[in-house]
């Protein structure tokens, strides 16, 4: 995790799940579970993901 996602986890947090996109246009991504150790967060797990806007791709803002 990079310093500005740390930035915003409040202090008391033991996991976080983010979500990485592969590219600006891109509809792939990774979900990405991290669990604290003691003050250092470690990458417990990671899944595939598709990232959609709802809407654009049900048609709605035509």
């Amino acid at each position: 995790m990079g310093d500005r996602l740390l930035r915003r986890i409040p202090a008391d947090s033991r996991q976080v799940v983010a979500v990485y996109g592969d590219g600006k246009d891109s509809a792939d991504a990774t979900v990405v579970l991290y669990t604290k150790h003691g003050s250092l967060w470690e990458r417990t797990r990671s899944w595939p993901a598709h990232v959609v806007v709802m809407g654009d791709r049900a048609g709605l803002n035509s």
